[in-house]
């Protein structure tokens, strides 16, 4: 009998031993699952996240390639405008220069033309006087052709001037 109840002792002892080592496993497998839910919870909003960011990734690189294109575009007008800007410099340049050559012409055309009108002038004053000498010359021959006429002539007097 004695053996029975320490065999019954024993048997309570490791039934006792199982039924709490069972209730730990339970325990630690409830605490796993939870753990497992919450991590996947977790997971699952980071996995949102990822999502919502790789579109923001995409639309920034939409953009960023739309900039580079402007950017570019840009970068041609550019050249273009500087090619334009030096044609327009270099054609300014010409330009100015032909300005100077025709002022420098002009000037010169001009300062002959003063010279010509001085010697128009002096010389328009030298024919003038020429003339005046002609016509007090052609005044005195008249004068002395009239003394000499024959004054009852009509075409006497008109030569003379007294008709």
């Amino acid at each position: 009998m004695r053996f029975l109840i320490v065999l019954f002792g024993l048997s309570v002892t490791v039934i006792t031993v199982i039924v709490l080592q069972a209730a730990r496993q339970e325990i630690k497998i409830r605490n796993l699952k939870k753990r497992t839910e919450d991590n996947l919870g977790e997971v699952r909003r980071r996995e949102a996240n990822i999502v919502v960011i790789k579109s923001k990734i995409e639309t920034l690189k939409n953009l960023n390639q739309d900039l580079s294109l402007k950017i570019a575009e840009l970068k041609v007008k550019k050249e273009e405008s500087q090619k334009a800007h030096e044609g327009l410099a270099m054609s300014l340049g010409d330009c100015l220069k032909e300005k100077e050559l025709f002022e420098e012409k002009l000037g010169n055309i001009t300062q002959k033309m003063m010279t010509l009108n001085e010697k128009h002038d002096s010389e328009k004053v030298l024919a003038e006087l020429e003339i005046q000498g002609l016509k007090k010359q052609i005044f005195d021959r008249d004068q002395i052709v009239c003394r000499y006429v024959d004054k009852t002539k009509l075409e006497a007097r008109q030569l003379c001037g007294l008709a």
